[in-house]
């Protein structure tokens, strides 16, 4: 018996819009703080994806503002490589 397609498996990764992501044309800050010299931030992010949900993922914080922080992903759903994240969605990540 013939297999449906979404029962065959997959080899490429399917791109996926962030939700939570401010992408907006207009919406994006003026102002914003870069981070220090030492580097970007360690933190851990909240990610609404478009297809698979809710999922906290380690990143790095680039820039931000009173209300948002620029974060660096790392993710083959994400190819942009970057989004502007509500700051209620991302945490410094724990020292270790």
């Amino acid at each position: 018996m013939a297999r449906q397609a979404w029962e065959i498996p997959r080899n490429d990764v399917v791109t996926q819009t962030i939700v939570n992501a401010v992408s907006e044309p207009g919406r994006f800050p003026l102002d914003w703080v870069d981070a220090p010299e030492s580097g970007p931030i360690p933190v851990t992010v909240r990610l609404l994806w478009a297809i698979d949900g809710e999922e906290w993922v380690t990143a790095r914080a680039r820039a931000w503002t009173r209300s948002l922080v620029l974060v660096e992903l790392r993710d083959p759903r994400w190819r942009v490589g970057a989004a502007w994240l509500p700051a209620r969605d991302v945490r410094r990540a724990e020292a270790a």
